[in-house]
Protein backbone atom coordinates (compact mmCIF):
# COMPACT_ATOMS: atom_id res chain seq x y z
CA UNK A 1 0.00 0.00 0.00
CA UNK A 2 1.55 3.26 -1.13
CA UNK A 3 1.05 6.14 1.24
CA UNK A 4 0.11 9.59 -0.04
CA UNK A 5 1.99 12.27 1.83
CA UNK A 6 -0.06 15.38 1.07
CA UNK A 7 -2.93 16.17 3.43
CA UNK A 8 -6.27 16.71 1.72
CA UNK A 9 -9.47 18.44 2.83
CA UNK A 10 -10.87 15.05 3.91
CA UNK A 11 -7.85 14.58 6.21
CA UNK A 12 -8.27 18.04 7.74
CA UNK A 13 -11.95 17.33 8.34
CA UNK A 14 -11.04 14.05 10.05
CA UNK A 15 -8.57 15.93 12.27
CA UNK A 16 -11.20 18.57 13.09
CA UNK A 17 -13.88 16.00 13.96
CA UNK A 18 -11.60 13.91 16.16
CA UNK A 19 -10.04 16.98 17.81
CA UNK A 20 -13.54 18.19 18.70
CA UNK A 21 -14.55 14.82 20.15
CA UNK A 22 -11.26 14.53 22.07
CA UNK A 23 -11.58 18.05 23.51
CA UNK A 24 -15.25 17.62 24.51
CA UNK A 25 -14.47 14.33 26.30
CA UNK A 26 -11.40 15.95 27.91
CA UNK A 27 -13.54 18.84 29.19
CA UNK A 28 -16.17 16.46 30.58
CA UNK A 29 -13.44 14.45 32.31
CA UNK A 30 -11.99 17.74 33.59
CA UNK A 31 -14.98 18.23 35.88
CA UNK A 32 -13.42 15.70 38.27
CA UNK A 33 -10.75 18.36 38.85
CA UNK A 34 -12.83 19.99 41.58
CA UNK A 35 -11.17 17.53 43.98
CA UNK A 36 -7.45 18.38 44.45
CA UNK A 37 -6.06 14.82 44.09
CA UNK A 38 -8.14 14.19 40.98
CA UNK A 39 -6.95 17.51 39.58
CA UNK A 40 -3.34 16.27 39.89
CA UNK A 41 -4.04 12.92 38.21
CA UNK A 42 -6.37 14.40 35.58
CA UNK A 43 -3.82 13.85 32.76
CA UNK A 44 -3.78 10.13 33.67
CA UNK A 45 -7.57 9.91 33.71
CA UNK A 46 -7.64 11.68 30.33
CA UNK A 47 -5.09 9.21 28.90
CA UNK A 48 -7.37 6.29 29.80
CA UNK A 49 -10.72 7.82 28.81
CA UNK A 50 -9.56 9.41 25.53
CA UNK A 51 -7.64 6.35 24.30
CA UNK A 52 -10.53 4.88 22.25
CA UNK A 53 -10.91 8.23 20.45
CA UNK A 54 -7.20 8.32 19.65
CA UNK A 55 -7.12 4.66 18.59
CA UNK A 56 -10.03 5.16 16.18
CA UNK A 57 -8.41 8.34 14.88
CA UNK A 58 -5.16 6.50 14.12
CA UNK A 59 -7.03 3.92 12.02
CA UNK A 60 -8.37 6.82 9.93
CA UNK A 61 -5.16 8.93 9.97
CA UNK A 62 -3.06 7.23 7.31
CA UNK A 63 -0.80 10.19 6.53
CA UNK A 64 2.14 11.57 8.43
CA UNK A 65 1.31 14.89 10.08
CA UNK A 66 -2.27 14.08 11.05
CA UNK A 67 -1.37 13.12 14.63
CA UNK A 68 0.81 16.24 14.89
CA UNK A 69 -2.08 18.44 13.77
CA UNK A 70 -4.51 16.71 16.14
CA UNK A 71 -2.14 17.45 19.03
CA UNK A 72 -1.62 21.05 17.88
CA UNK A 73 -5.39 21.68 17.75
CA UNK A 74 -5.88 20.17 21.21
CA UNK A 75 -2.95 22.23 22.56
CA UNK A 76 -4.24 25.44 20.96
CA UNK A 77 -7.69 24.99 22.50
CA UNK A 78 -6.18 24.24 25.92
CA UNK A 79 -3.95 27.33 25.61
CA UNK A 80 -6.98 29.47 24.79
CA UNK A 81 -8.78 27.87 27.76
CA UNK A 82 -6.10 29.35 30.03
CA UNK A 83 -3.46 26.64 30.41
CA UNK A 84 -0.73 28.82 28.89
CA UNK A 85 1.44 28.81 25.78
CA UNK A 86 3.57 25.91 27.02
CA UNK A 87 0.57 23.58 26.54
CA UNK A 88 0.55 24.37 22.81
CA UNK A 89 4.31 23.84 22.46
CA UNK A 90 4.38 20.58 24.45
CA UNK A 91 1.27 19.28 22.63
CA UNK A 92 2.85 19.98 19.25
CA UNK A 93 6.14 18.28 20.20
CA UNK A 94 4.34 15.26 21.71
CA UNK A 95 2.15 15.00 18.61
CA UNK A 96 5.12 15.18 16.28
CA UNK A 97 7.02 12.49 18.22
CA UNK A 98 3.88 10.32 18.31
CA UNK A 99 3.52 10.78 14.55
CA UNK A 100 7.12 9.69 13.99
CA UNK A 101 6.76 6.70 16.33
CA UNK A 102 3.48 5.55 14.76
CA UNK A 103 4.62 5.94 11.16
CA UNK A 104 8.22 4.75 11.42
CA UNK A 105 8.93 1.92 8.99
CA UNK A 106 6.69 0.58 6.27
CA UNK A 107 3.93 -0.92 8.38
CA UNK A 108 2.04 0.22 11.43
CA UNK A 109 1.71 -2.13 14.37
CA UNK A 110 -0.27 -1.91 17.56
CA UNK A 111 3.01 -1.65 19.51
CA UNK A 112 4.05 1.45 17.55
CA UNK A 113 0.60 2.98 17.88
CA UNK A 114 0.58 2.32 21.63
CA UNK A 115 4.08 3.80 22.06
CA UNK A 116 2.91 6.81 20.03
CA UNK A 117 -0.11 7.22 22.27
CA UNK A 118 2.09 7.10 25.38
CA UNK A 119 4.10 9.97 23.91
CA UNK A 120 1.02 11.87 22.67
CA UNK A 121 -0.60 11.71 26.13
CA UNK A 122 2.35 13.43 27.80
CA UNK A 123 0.96 16.79 26.69
CA UNK A 124 -1.12 16.60 29.87
CA UNK A 125 1.94 17.41 31.99
CA UNK A 126 2.01 20.88 30.42
CA UNK A 127 -1.45 21.62 31.82
CA UNK A 128 0.11 21.63 35.29
CA UNK A 129 3.12 23.71 34.20
CA UNK A 130 1.68 26.99 35.59
CA UNK A 131 1.80 25.38 39.05
CA UNK A 132 5.60 25.22 38.89
CA UNK A 133 6.26 28.20 36.61
CA UNK A 134 4.13 30.81 38.38
CA UNK A 135 4.47 29.53 41.94
CA UNK A 136 2.92 31.82 44.57
CA UNK A 137 1.06 33.93 41.99
CA UNK A 138 -0.68 30.80 40.65
CA UNK A 139 -1.77 29.67 44.11
CA UNK A 140 -2.94 33.18 45.03
CA UNK A 141 -5.24 33.19 41.98
CA UNK A 142 -6.35 29.64 42.72
CA UNK A 143 -7.16 30.65 46.28
CA UNK A 144 -9.42 33.42 44.99
CA UNK A 145 -11.26 31.21 42.50
CA UNK A 146 -11.42 27.81 44.26
CA UNK A 147 -10.88 28.78 47.88
CA UNK A 148 -7.89 28.65 50.23
CA UNK A 149 -8.50 25.08 51.35
CA UNK A 150 -8.46 23.78 47.75
CA UNK A 151 -5.39 25.88 46.93
CA UNK A 152 -3.45 24.64 49.97
CA UNK A 153 -4.36 21.00 49.30
CA UNK A 154 -3.42 21.30 45.62
CA UNK A 155 -0.11 22.98 46.50
CA UNK A 156 0.77 20.17 48.93
CA UNK A 157 0.18 17.61 46.16
CA UNK A 158 2.25 19.32 43.47
CA UNK A 159 5.88 19.60 44.59
CA UNK A 160 8.36 19.64 41.66
CA UNK A 161 9.34 15.99 42.24
CA UNK A 162 5.83 14.96 41.18
CA UNK A 163 6.68 15.73 37.52
CA UNK A 164 8.54 12.44 36.78
CA UNK A 165 5.89 10.54 38.74
CA UNK A 166 3.20 12.18 36.61
CA UNK A 167 5.07 11.37 33.38
CA UNK A 168 5.37 7.70 34.40
CA UNK A 169 1.74 7.62 35.54
CA UNK A 170 0.55 9.06 32.22
CA UNK A 171 2.54 6.40 30.32
CA UNK A 172 0.98 3.60 32.40
CA UNK A 173 -2.50 5.11 31.99
CA UNK A 174 -1.96 5.44 28.23
CA UNK A 175 -1.01 1.75 27.98
CA UNK A 176 -4.14 0.75 29.94
CA UNK A 177 -6.27 3.07 27.81
CA UNK A 178 -4.58 1.85 24.63
CA UNK A 179 -5.44 -1.78 25.29
CA UNK A 180 -8.97 -0.74 26.26
CA UNK A 181 -9.21 1.32 23.06
CA UNK A 182 -7.94 -1.56 20.93
CA UNK A 183 -10.51 -3.89 22.42
CA UNK A 184 -13.31 -1.45 21.64
CA UNK A 185 -11.93 -0.70 18.15
CA UNK A 186 -10.90 -4.28 17.25
CA UNK A 187 -13.01 -4.30 14.09
CA UNK A 188 -11.44 -1.04 12.85
CA UNK A 189 -7.93 -2.31 13.62
CA UNK A 190 -8.60 -5.53 11.71
CA UNK A 191 -9.97 -3.61 8.74
CA UNK A 192 -6.86 -1.36 8.75
CA UNK A 193 -4.56 -4.38 8.86
CA UNK A 194 -3.01 -3.30 12.19
CA UNK A 195 -4.01 -6.50 14.05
Amino acid sequence: MEKKMKLEVKDLMTIGIFATIYIVVKIIVGFVGVIPILCVILPMITAVVCAPIYMLFVTKAEKFGMITLLAAVVGAVMMIAGYGWLTLVVSFVCGLLADVMTNIGNKRSFGKILAGYCIFSQWGVAMLAPVWMQGDAYFKDLSETMGKEFSDSFRAMTPPWVIPVLIAGIAVAAVIGGFFGRKIMKKHFERSGII
